[in-house]
Protein backbone atom coordinates (compact mmCIF):
# COMPACT_ATOMS: atom_id res chain seq x y z
CA UNK A 1 0.00 0.00 0.00
CA UNK A 2 2.89 2.34 0.78
CA UNK A 3 4.25 1.92 -2.79
CA UNK A 4 0.86 2.87 -4.24
CA UNK A 5 0.75 6.03 -2.12
CA UNK A 6 4.26 6.98 -3.23
CA UNK A 7 3.30 6.38 -6.86
CA UNK A 8 0.15 8.50 -6.59
CA UNK A 9 2.17 11.40 -5.13
CA UNK A 10 4.49 11.50 -8.15
CA UNK A 11 4.06 14.09 -10.87
CA UNK A 12 2.49 12.99 -14.15
CA UNK A 13 5.86 13.07 -15.95
CA UNK A 14 7.52 10.96 -13.23
CA UNK A 15 4.65 8.45 -13.35
CA UNK A 16 5.07 8.19 -17.11
CA UNK A 17 8.82 7.53 -16.91
CA UNK A 18 8.33 5.01 -14.09
CA UNK A 19 5.68 3.12 -16.08
CA UNK A 20 7.96 3.26 -19.12
CA UNK A 21 10.71 1.58 -17.07
CA UNK A 22 8.30 -1.14 -15.93
CA UNK A 23 7.12 -1.78 -19.50
CA UNK A 24 10.64 -1.95 -20.94
CA UNK A 25 11.84 -4.28 -18.18
CA UNK A 26 8.98 -6.70 -18.85
CA UNK A 27 9.45 -6.40 -22.60
CA UNK A 28 13.18 -7.12 -22.31
CA UNK A 29 12.49 -10.17 -20.13
CA UNK A 30 9.91 -11.51 -22.60
CA UNK A 31 12.16 -10.91 -25.63
CA UNK A 32 15.11 -12.70 -24.02
CA UNK A 33 12.95 -15.72 -23.20
CA UNK A 34 11.15 -15.94 -26.55
CA UNK A 35 13.56 -14.76 -29.23
CA UNK A 36 16.64 -16.58 -30.49
CA UNK A 37 19.89 -14.60 -30.32
CA UNK A 38 19.95 -13.81 -34.05
CA UNK A 39 16.76 -11.74 -33.61
CA UNK A 40 17.53 -10.48 -30.12
CA UNK A 41 20.87 -8.93 -31.09
CA UNK A 42 19.02 -6.34 -33.21
CA UNK A 43 17.89 -4.72 -29.93
CA UNK A 44 21.52 -4.42 -28.77
CA UNK A 45 22.68 -2.03 -31.50
CA UNK A 46 25.65 -2.23 -33.88
CA UNK A 47 28.17 -4.92 -32.98
CA UNK A 48 31.65 -3.69 -32.01
CA UNK A 49 30.59 -0.04 -32.09
CA UNK A 50 31.33 2.07 -29.03
CA UNK A 51 29.07 5.09 -28.92
CA UNK A 52 30.16 8.41 -27.61
CA UNK A 53 27.63 11.04 -26.71
CA UNK A 54 28.32 14.75 -26.50
CA UNK A 55 24.88 16.34 -26.26
CA UNK A 56 22.97 14.71 -23.46
CA UNK A 57 21.56 15.68 -20.11
CA UNK A 58 23.52 13.82 -17.45
CA UNK A 59 20.50 14.07 -15.16
CA UNK A 60 18.36 12.14 -17.66
CA UNK A 61 20.91 9.30 -17.87
CA UNK A 62 21.25 9.13 -14.08
CA UNK A 63 17.47 9.24 -13.65
CA UNK A 64 16.98 6.29 -16.02
CA UNK A 65 19.75 4.41 -14.23
CA UNK A 66 18.12 5.05 -10.87
CA UNK A 67 14.62 4.12 -12.08
CA UNK A 68 15.68 0.86 -13.72
CA UNK A 69 17.44 -0.21 -10.52
CA UNK A 70 14.64 0.84 -8.18
CA UNK A 71 11.79 -0.53 -10.28
CA UNK A 72 13.52 -3.86 -10.93
CA UNK A 73 14.04 -4.35 -7.18
CA UNK A 74 10.41 -3.56 -6.28
CA UNK A 75 8.69 -5.80 -8.83
CA UNK A 76 7.87 -9.42 -7.91
CA UNK A 77 9.84 -10.79 -10.89
CA UNK A 78 13.62 -11.05 -10.90
CA UNK A 79 15.36 -9.11 -13.67
CA UNK A 80 18.96 -9.95 -14.57
CA UNK A 81 21.66 -7.60 -15.78
CA UNK A 82 20.82 -8.16 -19.47
CA UNK A 83 17.13 -7.35 -18.89
CA UNK A 84 18.10 -4.10 -17.18
CA UNK A 85 20.65 -3.15 -19.84
CA UNK A 86 18.21 -3.71 -22.72
CA UNK A 87 15.43 -1.79 -20.93
CA UNK A 88 17.72 1.16 -20.17
CA UNK A 89 19.16 1.15 -23.71
CA UNK A 90 15.61 1.32 -25.10
CA UNK A 91 14.69 4.21 -22.81
CA UNK A 92 17.84 6.10 -23.77
CA UNK A 93 17.25 5.45 -27.47
CA UNK A 94 13.81 7.09 -27.22
CA UNK A 95 15.58 10.16 -25.84
CA UNK A 96 18.18 9.99 -28.63
CA UNK A 97 21.01 9.30 -26.20
CA UNK A 98 23.63 6.90 -27.54
CA UNK A 99 24.83 4.13 -25.26
CA UNK A 100 27.05 1.05 -25.42
CA UNK A 101 25.97 -2.36 -24.12
CA UNK A 102 28.82 -4.58 -22.93
CA UNK A 103 28.90 -8.30 -22.20
CA UNK A 104 31.70 -9.82 -20.17
CA UNK A 105 32.75 -13.17 -18.72
CA UNK A 106 34.47 -14.18 -15.51
CA UNK A 107 34.94 -17.24 -13.33
CA UNK A 108 33.44 -17.49 -9.87
CA UNK A 109 35.07 -19.04 -6.82
CA UNK A 110 33.90 -22.51 -7.97
CA UNK A 111 35.71 -21.95 -11.29
CA UNK A 112 32.40 -21.74 -13.19
CA UNK A 113 31.95 -19.28 -16.01
CA UNK A 114 29.58 -16.39 -15.29
CA UNK A 115 28.38 -13.66 -17.63
CA UNK A 116 27.47 -10.04 -16.97
CA UNK A 117 25.96 -7.25 -19.06
CA UNK A 118 26.29 -3.54 -18.40
CA UNK A 119 25.32 -0.33 -20.16
CA UNK A 120 27.41 2.83 -20.40
CA UNK A 121 26.92 6.34 -21.75
CA UNK A 122 30.47 7.57 -22.24
CA UNK A 123 32.01 6.97 -18.79
CA UNK A 124 28.67 6.92 -16.93
CA UNK A 125 27.53 3.44 -15.86
CA UNK A 126 23.79 3.18 -16.48
CA UNK A 127 23.24 -0.44 -15.42
CA UNK A 128 25.52 -3.12 -13.98
CA UNK A 129 28.46 -0.77 -13.63
CA UNK A 130 29.46 -1.51 -10.05
CA UNK A 131 31.23 -4.83 -10.58
CA UNK A 132 31.99 -4.82 -14.30
CA UNK A 133 35.75 -4.56 -13.63
CA UNK A 134 35.69 -8.21 -12.55
CA UNK A 135 34.60 -9.28 -16.06
CA UNK A 136 36.59 -9.56 -19.26
CA UNK A 137 34.69 -7.82 -22.04
CA UNK A 138 33.82 -10.23 -24.86
CA UNK A 139 31.46 -8.08 -26.92
CA UNK A 140 29.91 -4.64 -27.11
CA UNK A 141 27.17 -2.99 -29.14
CA UNK A 142 26.64 0.71 -29.71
Amino acid sequence: MNLIRKFLKLSISNKRVLLEAVCFLFLAKILIVLLPYRFLKKFFGNYKLKCTESNFKRFEVENISYLIQKVSNKLPIKFNCLNKAIAAKSMLKIRRINSTLYVGLSKNNKNKLIAHAWLMVNDIPVTGGKNNDEFSEVAHWG
